[in-house]
């Protein structure tokens, strides 16, 4: 991986922590207590989230597919919403970083930190989702650097799977997406994105995702995200 792509690359991935520091306030949080085993976790059915709500949360494992190993934790919280956006606060497991991300309804990034999108970033959800169905989309990026970065493809549901996770059993969507990014002013630096995407309505989130980068033919970015727990603040 180029050095100067690697932040465009993080952001896109998104798409956190088993260790939320929600866990006392909610009373829908699924995962793993510390009297059940992950086995009996596993067969607890989704909690009914189906529209964000301020104080949502998800938190996830995140694996690099090439070691095998968990390289962090991360926990996203529903922070403010509005008519046309959410924002989400991102904490990191064993760190004092936070970062803030703003989506639109359908969970596509607008900004993440310093970088903006316009209209925004891919890895949201178009309804209907109907196993076929697909939509293309093209967008700009600005990075932190003032690098501007044109990214264009589509995106396809494919199936509907039962996944477990340590958070529980969901029913999901399957939706695979494949975008190429090009640098705004040398458009032979590229780079080839294919995610798959594991979508529950139940929850209104990704149950996992799986991000692979490519360059110059070669995989430079294999990473998977899995759900440790979720739910929703008490109000």
């Amino acid at each position: 991986m180029m050095t100067q792509m690697k932040p465009l690359f993080v952001a896109v991935a998104l798409i956190l922590s088993s260790g939320s520091v929600f866990a006392e306030d909610t009373n829908t949080t699924t995962g793993q207590a510390k009297d059940n085993t992950p086995e009996t976790v596993a067969t607890q059915n989704a909690v009914a989230m189906p529209q964000a709500a301020v104080g949502d949360h998800w938190s996830y494992d995140i694996v690099d597919d090439i070691t095998g190993a968990v390289k962090e934790n991360r926990t996203w919280l529903v922070t403010d919403i509005s008519p046309k956006d959410i924002t989400c606060r991102v904490e990191f497991a064993g760190s004092s970083k936070l970062e803030s991300v703003v989506y639109d309804t359908y969970w596509d990034v607008v900004r993440d930190g310093g970088s903006r999108w316009s209209p925004h970033n891919f890895g949201g959800v178009q309804p209907p989702l109907e196993v076929g169905r697909s939509w293309t989309f093209k967008a700009s990026e600005i990075d932190t650097k003032g690098q501007v970065w044109k990214k264009s493809g589509q995106s396809r549901v494919t199936g509907k799977e039962t996944v477990v996770t340590k958070a529980g059993s969901f029913d999901v969507f399957v939706i695979e997406t494949k975008f190429v990014a090009r640098n705004g002013n040398d458009s032979s630096r590229k780079s080839e994105f294919t995610m798959k995407t594991w979508y529950s309505p139940a929850i209104d989130h990704w149950v996992k995702r799986n991000t692979i980068v490519s360059q110059d033919g070669h995989v430079v970015q294999n990473d998977t995200f899995e759900l440790t727990s979720y739910g929703r603040r008490k109000t």
